[in-house]
């Protein structure tokens, strides 16, 4: 069995100034990736982190979203979720 272990930062740095969705420009865009494959199973973590808008303010949903994962080069999404329940999300700052 092979094991993959990785914990990857990925500093989106080509979109920061865009307007991303009419959010104001985008200041900051990372993601966190977390992954282990070994004879226990798989496990997958993903963190991101989007800051729109003027310095020091952050992107607050507060409503139901679309969460949709595809890779980059697909037009199709290999998952998709629709988050309508707070307690599936992990308090600020936590």
């Amino acid at each position: 069995m092979p094991v993959i272990d990785f914990d990857l930062l990925r500093q989106y740095s080509e979109l920061v100034g865009n307007d991303l969705a009419n959010l104001g420009p985008l200041v900051q865009f990372d993601q966190q990736i977390r992954a282990r494959l070994d004879e226990r199973g798989f496990v997958l973590r993903s963190f991101s982190i989007i800051v729109a808008g003027s310095l020091g303010q952050h992107l607050v949903v507060n409503g139901p979203f679309l969460l949709m994962v595809r890779y980059k080069d697909s037009p199709k999404p290999y998952f998709a979720a629709w988050i309508a329940n707070d307690k599936l999300l992990v308090p600020y700052g936590k």
